[in-house]
């Protein structure tokens, strides 16, 4: 039998903000990424409601999407990423993902470093990241870098790409978040009593609408990719029990469950073991 175990709070969103001045990536030969048709980029980045997608012949150095999401204080969302590899030259790729927290222009301060993948010649990653309770209410930036690593000759992805020698092969791509300060669950959509639980039947949630709403249920897993959506539906005020069978999510491990109430999300993190 598999068991459920909750390890993580409630997240919601809503809106806010204003820009600070971040540098804009350069590198060195002015080559920078368009070096061979194959050169690695990024072609998708996930996070809350970004959902990118490009396609493998945007060699650029440097995007300023202009995407952007809303996120609260306190709260948790799946990050996720895939990027192609130059197979014959250098498959392996470092991964960085920085956010400014403090909204003072850089990427410098302890812990704005949100997300680090090392060495690895896989052509995707993911996982949670928290907003912290300090972070800044306002507009700041997330700044996503993916770059071969040292063994072929490169530097450790900074987030203002230096000058190198052979040029920055990867690609750097940057995102708007407005982040809102924390927000009680009793003030979405008058949302009470989020409890997740394990039973023989699988994954339980019960919560209680004071009023109707538009729901929806989806499981994340820890790379942020969605395992599946469990309900999207109309519901009337009162009592709410939602049921998900543990064949439903698949193999052990760290999942996310995202609760849509009117568009705004309250998030559980679980952790399920046979």
């Amino acid at each position: 039998m598999k068991k459920i175990f909750t390890l993580l709070s409630t997240a919601i969103l809503i809106s806010g903000g204003a820009f600070a001045q971040w540098c804009t990536p350069t590198a060195s030969p002015t080559t920078m990424n368009s070096y061979a048709s194959s050169s690695p980029v990024i072609t998708n980045v996930t996070f809350n409601t970004i959902n990118r997608t490009t396609t493998s012949n945007n060699k650029e150095l440097y995007v300023n999407t202009g995407v952007g999401t809303t996120v609260a204080q306190n709260t948790t969302h799946a990050f996720a990423m895939t990027w192609t590899k130059d197979i014959p030259v250098c498959p392996e790729q470092n991964i960085r993902v920085w956010i400014d927290w403090n909204i003072d222009g850089d990427f410098t301060d302890v812990g704005e470093l949100v997300y680090t993948l090392s060495n690895t010649i896989l052509a995707g990653t993911g996982g949670p990241i928290t907003i912290p309770a300090t972070a800044t209410p306002g507009l700041t930036r997330m700044r996503v870098a993916m770059k071969m690593v040292p063994a072929c000759g490169h530097t450790i992805p900074d987030p203002c790409a230096p000058s190198e020698p052979v040029g920055w092969h990867g690609e750097i791509e940057d995102y708007d978040l407005t982040v809102t300060t924390a927000t009680g669950i009793n003030e979405i959509n008058g949302v009470t009593n989020l409890n997740a639980y394990h039973n023989d039947e699988g994954l339980q949630l019960n919560y209680f609408l004071t009023s109707g709403a538009n729901v929806q249920l989806d499981i994340y897993n820890v790379y942020g990719q969605k395992v599946n959506t469990f309900a999207s539906q109309q519901q009337n005020a009162g009592e709410q029990k939602m049921t998900i069978a543990n064949s439903a999510l698949g193999n052990a491990g760290v999942y996310i469950a995202a609760l849509t109430i009117d568009g705004k999300t309250i998030t559980k993190k679980f952790v399920m073991i046979k």
